[in-house]
């Protein structure tokens, strides 16, 4: 093995470059002001270990073959790290990325890759990391960051043969606490698994995956968060939990077999679910004030949930498609729920209890049921049906309620009771 060690102590500019073949190990360590480390390496099976103490510090790391592994530890100010790793079908890299200071950047690439990982963490404020991962398989990056005003982005695209080893797992785990954080992920391939965790205030999380096996999961605990996720192909799964403030959550899935449940806790909330496929299933839990819940399903036997528990919260649910079912259940003040529905076998069920309560059913198709229940003060129930086999049950409880239904077709039936 070849080793090569270089050091640099307290100078105003110093700049290492190294090329090396076949199985060798890089160390180069800077102490110092205004430091650039370059390191190229062609070979396999080599180690390059990056260390900067100081201010300004720059380290360039290039790799172009296989089993070759690359650290960047940098503390200190205004610090950057670059890694590039790759050539057709680079096997088993690896990159760590560590930095610990203020205005800190961190960039890793690994192109045409299999089973490799990317590690990057930053403390500190206004730190940016970026880590892109392509054509590949069994891919892993992790980007943890701590600070202020800190931005995280990450990318995969998988290979395009799901029947050779790229069908094993890529994925991505991102990590942020502090305020104006940003995390945004984007994974093409397969059985991909994706995650996005962050504590703090104004943080906003992304994340985009398109293929077969995926599964994406992002939780946000502070303030004025907001989560958006698009999943188009094959049994895809979502989840987004928010607790906090403000908070908004954004569903779209296109494709067969998808899952999407968001729940929020806290003030404003606000919920959007869209699932144009077969078999999709969508949950939306609201608990805390002024939350608003819109769900819109087109496709064959989707179901959809919502529940909400606060003041003010609405619900709107919309399904066109075969054999769909939605449920809305509200408790607390100034409810409302809407829920529109034109296909065959459909099923709704409303349930409210509180004050200021509003039900609107409309159904248009073949075997339709609407089974509405309020309990308390001031409700409204509104139910069209139009079709076959229609059934309604109107029960209510309380004060000041009222109710109009409207049924055209063969076999309807209705069942009104209000004390």
């Amino acid at each position: 093995m070849k080793k090569l060690v270089t050091g640099a102590l307290a100078l105003l500019s110093a700049s290492f470059i190294y090329a090396q073949s076949t199985n060798s190990s890089n160390t180069v360590s800077q102490n110092g002001n205004n430091n650039s480390a370059t390191v190229s390496q062609k070979g396999l099976e080599q180690l390059n270990e990056s260390t900067q103490t100081g201010t300004l510090n720059s380290v360039n790391v290039t790799q172009k073959h296989q089993y070759n592994e690359t650290s960047t530890t940098q503390n200190g100010l205004a610090n950057s790290a670059t890694v590039v790793q790759g050539i057709a079908w680079a096997n088993k890299n690896y990159v760590t990325q560590n930095q610990d200071g203020i205005l800190n950047n961190a960039n890793a690439t690994q192109d045409k890759t299999y089973m490799n990982e990317i590690n990057q963490e930053q403390d500190g404020m206004m730190n940016g990391a970026t880590a892109s991962q392509s054509d590949g398989s069994r891919m892993y990056i992790d980007q943890i960051q701590n600070g202020m005003g800190n931005s995280a982005t990450a990318s995969q695209i998988g290979d395009s043969s799901p029947a050779s080893l790229s069908a094993d797992a890529n994925d991505i785990y991102q990590w942020q606490e502090g305020l104006f954080n940003s995390a945004s992920a984007s994974q093409s391939g397969w059985k991909n698994d994706l995650d996005q965790i962050q504590d703090g205030n104004f943080n906003s999380a992304g994340s985009s995956q398109t293929g077969y096996f995926n599964i994406a999961n992002q939780t946000q605990t502070g303030n004025l968060n907001d989560a958006d996720l698009m999943q188009d192909g094959n049994e895809n799964s979502s989840m987004q939990t928010q607790s906090g403030n403000n908070n908004d959550a954004e569903v779209l899935q296109d494709g067969n077999n998808n899952m999407a449940t968001q729940t929020q806790t806290g003030n404003g909330n606000d919920a959007y679910l869209s699932q144009v496929g077969d078999m999709n299933s969508g949950t939306q839990i609201q608990s805390g004030n002024n939350n608003d819940a819109t769900g819109e399903q087109q496709g064959n036997s989707n179901m959809l949930s919502s529940t909400q528990t606060g003041n003010g919260n609405a619900a709107y649910a919309s399904q066109v498609g075969n054999s769909n079912s939605a449920m809305q259940v509200q408790t607390g003040n100034n409810n409302n729920a809407s829920g529109y529905q034109l296909g065959n076998g459909n099923s709704l069920s409303s349930s409210q209890i509180g004050n200021g309560n509003m039900a609107y059913v409309s159904q248009d198709g073949n075997s339709n049921q609407s089974s509405s229940v309020q309990t308390g003060n001031n409700n409204d129930a509104w139910a069209y049906q139009t079709g076959l086999s229609n059934q309604s049950t109107l029960i209510q409880t309380g004060n000041g309620n009222y109710h109009m239904g409207t049924q055209t077709g063969n076999g309807n039936s209705i069942t009104v009771t209000q004390n």
